[in-house]
């Protein structure tokens, strides 16, 4: 076992949003160290190890103590947090009883339970702790001791607080500087977001191919795309929390558009603007010229692989650029490609996608008989999708009852071999963003038409789709409606649907909100 290391002002500084020493980093550097040696003293320490590794119990340290830098000084990154879950849930915390001795704004021990609980199950996604389970109760009541005391000592840290406050600009770069620090230097998400980054950036420099601006291109679409685990929300939802929804740049950060990135046909300039086409989908932009320095590089009719945002009712530009001289057979290319054409499809009629949606949903319940999932083995899926896509062409615009008459014709015959198959696919059609195909997730539908279902595996399929990101909100939600009596997580557990809520936004950060788009098939 590696011996208790001390906690360093460098490791301090690490998780800070800011890149000078604060007056009162050695105060709070002192108590992190105050509480590792109590987590050793108690012998914490080997129980946690269960959890996280030896040197993220310092992590661990400092991740409680900015909890208390944070409400002391006023940074409002907690209350923030507090805020939205009462907003969404109507109390302040989930798991814990907060009715009775529960201050906002002072230390409690419901919030170290808490955040005990978040930090174990953030660092390892791959278990799902119990919030109830009795190491957590005890470690919390062995440190909230040192909050609480420290709680009527400790000193404001101003530099924090003013690293989250911005005064009213019209300029996107020092509103994208402080969606950075939140996402990726702010102590509740560094475990969660900023560890996320950091591993992609080992990637990216491990596999040592234009490393520079890959890593500053990943660093800008991060910041626009991820969502932290707490409550799902993005950097930018975030800002607008902690900076108070009427500061003026949080009205404006609700406009700011998503980052858009794909290929460019430079059409031309002004004094002011790049006059751009995005190939994909012919739509024309306006780029603030200021904002993109290669801008005299620009030939008639380059191509340019580039992200912006809209912010101001101007478009900058954002991440990094590559250009390249005008080519037919690339731009021909890049207008068939759909993932260029869902770059913009913020933009597009969401009422008409969503009536789309809702045509296909009603469709393939005919289709079907009446269920939103097929199970398959690997090599009928095409036939299954072809018939059901010629169904849905040629019988546009006949009755339910006309629909239902001519699934037979359209209809592949099913196998006659029960043999379960080393692959199952699930072919799952999610009324908000169209078709999702998965494989090896079919025992957490228990459900008739289910001819492949195991009932050994009910909860280890079930565990797959409730604890990765990859799986739809909706497919969670229909496993939960068909199977929730056969699962052992229901059984075992009284949560309540907030709860629930509150689990799927965890660990679903980036599927939770889906994303109305034109049908398509995801492969898993």
């Amino acid at each position: 076992m590696a011996a208790q290391k001390r906690i360093l002002l460098e490791d301090w500084q690490e998780i800070k949003p800011y890149n000078k020493t604060a007056k009162s980093d050695l105060y709070f550097l002192g108590i992190s160290n105050e509480i590792n040696d109590k987590i050793y003293e108690k012998e914490f320490h080997l129980p946690l190890q269960n959890f996280i590794r030896e040197e993220g119990i310092s992590l661990f340290c400092m991740f409680l103590t900015s909890y208390l830098e944070d409400i002391i000084s006023g940074s409002e990154v907690w209350n923030s947090f507090i805020k939205k879950h009462k907003e969404l849930y109507g109390k302040p915390l989930p798991f814990y009883e907060t009715d009775k001795n529960y201050v906002e704004g002072e230390v409690n021990i419901q919030d170290v339970k808490f955040l005990v609980w978040y930090f174990i199950n953030t660092v390892n996604k791959n278990i799902l702790l119990n919030p109830h389970d009795p190491f957590i109760q005890s470690i919390s009541e062995g440190l909230v001791g040192i909050l609480e005391t420290e709680y009527e000592y400790a000193p404001e840290n101003d530099l924090l607080r003013e690293t989250y406050q911005i005064e009213p600009t019209q300029d996107y770069y020092e509103v994208r500087r402080l969606l950075n620090n939140i996402l990726t230097k702010t102590y509740l998400f560094f475990p969660d977001t900023g560890f996320a980054l950091l591993r992609q950036e080992a990637e990216i420099m491990e596999a040592g191919r234009r490393v520079e601006a890959t890593l500053d291109d990943n660093r800008d679409r991060f910041i626009h795309e991820a969502c932290t685990s707490l409550l799902a929300l993005s950097a930018k939802e975030w800002a607008v929390l902690i900076l108070g929804k009427k500061h003026p740049v949080a009205k404006d950060l609700e406009k700011m558009s998503p980052r858009v990135q794909g290929s460019f046909l430079f059409l031309g300039e002004d004094e002011k603007h790049l006059k751009i086409k995005h190939i994909a989908t012919d739509k024309k932009f306006k780029l603030l010229k200021s904002s993109f320095p290669k801008h005299k590089d620009l030939k008639e009719k380059s191509i340019i692989f580039m992200g912006i945002v809209e912010w101001h009712k101007e478009w900058w530009f954002s991440g990094v650029s590559i250009m390249s001289d005008y080519n037919e057979d690339f731009i021909e290319k890049e207008k068939q490609n759909i993932h260029s054409k869902e770059s913009l499809s913020f933009m597009e009629d969401q009422a008409l996608i969503r009536e789309n949606l809702k045509e296909h949903h009603e469709a393939f319940l005919i289709y079907n008989k009446g269920v939103p999932i097929v199970f398959l083995k690997k090599d009928e899926v095409d036939d299954f999708m072809n018939g059901y896509f010629d169904f849905f062409t040629e019988t546009a615009g006949l009755s339910a009852e006309e629909k239902e008459k001519a699934v037979k014709k359209y209809k592949p015959k099913a196998d006659k071999e029960e043999e379960k198959p080393d692959t199952v696919m699930v072919v799952f059609h999610n009324i908000n963003s169209g078709f999702e195909v998965y494989s090896n997730i079919e025992n957490a539908f228990c459900i008739k038409q289910n001819k492949f279902l195991n009932k050994d595996r009910i909860d280890q399929d079930f565990y797959q789709i409730f604890l990765a990101n990859f799986y739809s909100k909706e497919i969670l939600d229909y496993s939960i409606e068909v199977s929730e009596k056969k699962i052992s997580f229901f059984k075992k557990n009284n949560y309540t649907k907030e709860e629930l809520d509150f689990f799927t936004r965890f660990f679903k950060q980036g599927n939770y909100h889906t994303k109305a788009r034109l049908t398509v098939i995801k492969n898993a």
